[in-house]
């Protein structure tokens, strides 16, 4: 199989009857209830170990084969034939040509490779539908196959992985139409050429790799260049090779998260408040933006860039500041990007906040960021329409931010802070909220409303 091509397991151009390929099938189960292969032995056949019309568990024990006889067939252990509950492996499934084929316009409702099930020859889903496909177990789809492979249209709603799924691609996703919807890798998601891979059109809309978890590739671990719409990684892991977004892509890097490898290609690398993030290599292309997230003056995203980082493609910073009271006028957050050979080019920042912007600024091998107050809280209530007593809170509130606030006022201009990234109609509304009905402290009247403000947050980020 080459560097580039396919997603999906190889399956076999014969044009001879599907009667005959039943016919050569050492075990076939009928439409019906749910079977179970408990029998501790080797069920194998000269094309198809299993064809299942239903659901089906392989328990412990148990191999089912299949391999190639010369004439054009698939070597498929289990091909499933019909929609089906459930298939379930406890023991060993193994095919020259595919562990297991989910073949046609069917829908399986759920696949569990169980701790102890192993898949040899990986699973293949053209057409079909899955709902979901757990793997605590192995699936390793060998040296010209994928792991997992969804080609002609076939949808996978939900992977979760805590065992190893490995081949020549670990999960590929080809062709328009085809779509997994999420990944969710605890485990080891591993590939000769790429760990995950969208082609062709094929589309990955989630991949999260949690702490544990690893995508590997001696090349590509993430390609998704050929895929279609957006995706956006989660990744609090590590990713062991080069990371390749399009533009719709995401990249959210987690507190601890690695990519040992380039991170290339347009799309968002996206630091979050609080979050130390580590890769050896990014390059920005024209459309790609570094996205900043910044709560405060101690709590702000920082990526640091162990060998080379080149931005001047596009120069592009965001921030996403959704606080008020932690960041002060003037200050500078230090070394959001720290690498070990900068070329920044020409720095454009922008922001998602109407309180804040910020200017970036190259230093020597790092860029910094500094925070100037774009507006007051009472300038955008007034821009908003607000009333005269609500300008009179907002002044107030201003005043209070500057000083050294409460926790529980922290609250509130933080808070206040978060509409204040959506419309000043919207900061005017959630400030009237907190006009006083009848003389007292403004601080006073504010705490008893801070259910009230939040309501009123929540309701506009809905909206």
């Amino acid at each position: 199989m080459s560097n580039k091509k396919t997603a999906s397991l190889k399956r076999g151009t014969s044009t001879k009857t599907l009667t005959l390929a039943v016919a050569s099938a050492c075990l076939v189960i009928g439409a019906g209830a749910a079977h179970a292969v408990d029998c501790p032995a080797t069920i194998s056949g000269g094309q198809d170990g299993c064809e299942v019309k239903g659901s089906l568990t392989v328990n412990n024990g148990v191999t089912v084969s299949g391999a190639n006889d010369g004439l054009g067939y698939d070597g498929v252990a289990i091909r499933v034939l019909t929609n089906a509950t459930n298939i379930t492996n406890n023991g060993t499934i193994s095919g020259t040509d595919g562990g297991l084929l989910v073949d046609g316009n069917i829908t399986v409702n759920a696949i569990t490779n169980t701790g102890t099930g192993v898949i040899n020859g990986g699973i293949d889903v053209p057409i079909a539908r899955i709902t979901t496909l757990t793997n605590d177990g192995s699936i390793d789809g060998g040296n010209d196959t994928a792991g997992i492979g969804v080609s002609e249209g076939g949808t996978i709603s939900s992977i979760v992985n805590t065992g190893s799924i490995g081949g020549e691609e670990g999960i590929g996703v080809a062709d328009t139409g085809s779509t997994v919807t999420s990944i969710n890798n605890s485990g080891t998601i591993s590939g000769t050429f790429y760990g995950i891979i969208a082609e062709d059109g094929g589309k990955i809309t989630t991949i999260t790799n949690t702490a544990t978890g690893i995508i590997a590739s001696p090349t590509v671990a993430i390609d998704l260049t050929g895929g279609s719409g957006a995706t956006t990684i989660n990744n609090a892991g590590t990713i062991n090779g080069e990371v390749r977004m399009n533009n719709s892509t995401t990249l959210n890097m987690l507190n601890g998260g690695k990519v040992n490898g380039v991170v290339s290609g347009g799309g968002t690398l996206a630091v979050a408040a609080g979050a130390t993030a580590t890769v050896t290599s990014y390059t920005q292309s024209a459309n790609s933006v570094l996205r900043i997230g910044a709560d405060s003056e101690t709590s702000y995203g920082k990526l640091n860039v162990t060998g080379t980082a080149d931005l001047s493609a596009s120069g592009k910073i965001n921030v996403n500041a959704a606080n008020y009271a932690g960041i002060t006028d003037g200050k500078t957050l230090t070394s959001v990007l720290t690498a070990g050979s900068l070329t920044a080019g020409a720095l454009i920042t922008t922001d998602n906040s109407l309180l804040w912007r910020f200017e970036a600024v190259q230093n020597g091998n790092d860029i910094d960021l500094i925070a100037h107050q774009d507006a007051s809280l009472d300038a955008i209530t007034t821009t908003g329409g607000g009333s005269s007593t609500a300008q009179s809170v907002a002044q107030t509130l201003d005043q209070i931010a500057a000083s050294n606030p409460s926790p529980v006022m922290q609250d509130l201009l933080d808070a206040l802070g978060t509409v204040a990234t959506t419309t000043p109609e919207a900061v005017a509304s959630a400030v009237e909220s907190l006009a006083p009905i009848n003389s007292g402290s403004l601080a006073q009247v504010a705490t008893g409303n801070l259910q009230g403000v939040n309501n009123v947050v929540q309701a506009r980020l809905e909206t």
